[in-house]
């Protein structure tokens, strides 16, 4: 069986459930990434998450939300505001600065009752690698974001957030009825 699964998402054994986050641009995955942290392939910023499911409406409804959102943001960048452990797993983060396209993407997407209580943007380095090499993590201290992902398991969908016509209204649009 073949997966669908873009880079930034690698399948999992337990399904993760259905979810939506912001990618970081393939270019900042290098200044992001360390040494002992998590794979290049496995950062970004989770925006809902919604658990297990399987009612098609509701994932073409989670779809066409992200399709929307992609529709109308162009790529942006989101300054890191600190570096701290998170959680009870440890998670070492890079906290970044609120930004009016999480808050967009997070009205325009359906609520969840699995999110946490409170939306804290950050994107997780690794698991107890240290302050020393999470103070390496995005020198610059800007993320570029320049994708969506929306998954559900190992079935996973990604569009680039580029600001063009949402794929529906392609279908309004007949190049040859265009003198």
């Amino acid at each position: 069986e073949k997966s669908n699964v873009p880079a930034g998402m690698p399948p999992s054994p337990n399904p993760l459930g259905l979810f939506v986050a912001f990618l970081p641009s393939d270019i900042e995955l290098g200044e992001i990434h360390v040494d002992g942290g998590l794979d290049e392939d496995d950062l970004h910023l989770m925006l809902r998450y919604y658990g297990e499911a399987t009612d098609e409406d509701f994932i073409e409804q989670v779809q066409e939300a992200a399709r929307d959102i992609a529709g109308n943001l162009r790529p942006f960048v989101a300054t890191v505001q600190g570096r701290r452990q998170l959680g009870d797993k440890n998670a070492d983060v890079l906290v970044l600065a609120d930004h009016k396209a999480f808050r967009l993407a997070r009205d325009r997407l359906p609520p969840s009752d699995k999110d946490y209580p409170a939306f804290l943007p950050h994107i997780t380095v690794g698991y107890e690698i240290g302050d020393d090499k999470l103070a390496l993590s995005t020198p610059d201290n800007d993320v570029a974001f320049d994708h969506i992902v929306v998954g559900n398991g190992n079935d996973d969908w990604m569009v680039y957030i580029l600001g063009d016509i949402p794929t529906d209204a392609l279908d309004d649009v007949n190049p040859d009825d265009m003198g």
